[in-house]
């Protein structure tokens, strides 16, 4: 799988989310034909819906009053016939339609096509009229206004409040005598709306688009959804492999150190002992007491790297056991001082050990306290760049106990401040290799250490500047 993660993985991932941002797109293109296209059947039916109870509104005016023909006069045959009626066209003719019921027997309904003898002095009727009554221009504006208002309620109750209009028709015109632009997205068909007159209604509605896509809003929520959440998806998991990846370099780079710091204490005390035998150093007590020292102070060395190894052993299972006690951390600091004053010595450094009159006692493991401080005086000492100045104080302020440890070392970019305590970090060397040799476990140790005391570590440092490490500890109680 490292070939499949290191070569094709990113490629795959961007491919994978452009596939499923094109198969949305067209997804979406598709619902939104099939949208546009129910939505004009459905404006379709309200307009021809509009169009029969307004024409059944006017036959009730030309005389209807029998209620029982309603279910007929509402229904899909009276339609058909008022449609072929509406479609029968020709020169000089024009169409009567009369009802009556005054019979209460029956009712009857007349159409009556007449043709007009061009020749013939008959005063002409207006085309298309089909009432025995002469045409009121009063009337029809009232009918008129009725059938939009119906169209208008129906289109309200789907949805579509405004941005549509209408055209007017005149008989056997194919131009609306309203002015109405037809240039539209959606025209209806012609409706006669009035058996007394054979104008005709068109419903025009220029685009359809904002209102399409309104109605698909929850569609376009979920594609955008489920766009994000893969794509945050792919984002972490290319995120955990990148850290994988780093975090396996690391533990090599940390083996690799790691052996190197193991032999350097090994290699030193087994020189020193060699030394004591092959020099017969048992007669010269102050040369044998200074082997024996550098032995002491090598293998506490070993010790604590070991430690810290441990540690990392514990830390990865879950588990951390102190032995808390009444702790005075000045007391561990001398402790540390002292133990690492040939260290100091050797290094040309100079260690200022600023302590409160006040104690500074803690509930804490001493053991695990000590490799803290330890761990800081050793960093400062390895990546020491000029003959070191160490400055260590502590205070009691409030119900906190306030440690500093500050180098005029070379400093730590701000960039690396939030990763200095991680595990296996390393601040990036100028060159392609560390000069100073190093696991990346010693401020991790510490962080570990301290927030397990409920405490914090933070640190200040600027390039060129030092750096100060500033424990803070809950004092005991």
């Amino acid at each position: 799988m490292k070939w499949l993660s290191a070569k094709y993985a990113y490629p795959l991932v961007v491919v994978s989310v452009l596939a499923s941002i094109i198969l949305q797109v067209i997804w979406l293109q598709q619902l939104f034909n099939g949208q546009r296209s129910q939505a004009k059947q459905q404006i379709e039916q309200i307009v021809n819906n509009a169009a029969r109870d307004n024409m059944y509104n006017s036959l009730k005016k030309l005389g209807l009053t029998d209620t029982l023909l309603t279910p007929f006069f509402k229904g899909a045959e009276w339609g058909l016939i008022r449609s072929g009626f509406d479609a029968v066209k020709a020169p000089h003719m024009y169409k009567s339609f009369e009802i009556s019921d005054t019979n209460k027997d029956s009712t009857y309904v007349a159409f009556k096509f007449v043709f007009i003898n061009p020749e013939s002095d008959i005063k002409r009727r207006k085309p298309g009229q089909t009432s025995s009554d002469p045409y009121s221009p009063q009337a029809d504006s009232v009918s008129i206004r009725e059938m939009h208002a119906l169209v208008t309620k129906g289109l309200a109750e789907m949805g579509l409040k405004k941005g549509f209009y209408y055209g007017l028709y005149a008989y056997n015109a194919a131009t609306p005598k309203n002015g109405a632009d037809t240039a539209a997205e959606y025209a209806s068909a012609k409706y006669t709306y009035n058996m007394a007159y054979m104008h005709k209604y068109q419903l025009i509605i220029p685009s359809l688009e904002r209102y399409i896509w309104y109605t698909m809003r929850y569609y376009i929520l979920s594609v955008v959804l489920m766009l994000v959440l893969t794509c945050a998806a792919f984002y972490f998991i290319i995120r955990l492999m990148r850290n994988q990846r780093l975090y396996a370099e690391a533990r090599v780079a940390f083996t690799s150190n790691m052996t190197h710091e193991l032999k350097t204490p090994i290699a030193t005390v087994s020189l020193a002992l060699e030394s004591i035998t092959r020099y017969g150093l048992i007669h010269q007590p102050e040369k044998l007491e200074e082997y024996l020292s550098i032995g002491r102070q090598e293998l506490q060395r070993l010790n604590l790297m070991i430690e810290k190894v441990l540690n990392l052993s514990r830390e990865e299972e879950g588990a951390y056991p102190l032995n808390k006690v009444l702790f005075d951390v000045q007391t561990g600091l001398q402790d540390v001082v002292r133990s690492m004053e040939l260290q100091l010595t050797n290094a040309g450094a100079v260690c200022r050990l600023q302590l409160s009159p006040e104690p500074c006692f803690v509930d804490g493991d001493p053991v695990h306290l000590t490799n803290v401080f330890y761990n800081l005086v050793e960093n400062a000492i390895k990546y020491a760049d000029r003959p070191l100045e160490l400055e260590i104080s502590c205070a009691a302020v409030n119900d906190r106990v306030i440690l500093h440890v500050k180098d005029n070392g070379p400093g730590i970019d701000k960039l690396y401040h939030d990763k200095i305590f991680d595990r296996f970090f390393r601040v990036p060397a100028k060159g392609d290799t560390h000069d100073v040799k190093g696991s990346g476990l010693g401020l991790n140790y510490v962080k570990t250490i301290i927030e397990h005391h409920d405490g914090t570590v933070t640190l200040k440092s600027e390039p060129g500047k030092g750096s100060d490490f500033i424990i803070n500890l809950p004092a005991a109680v």
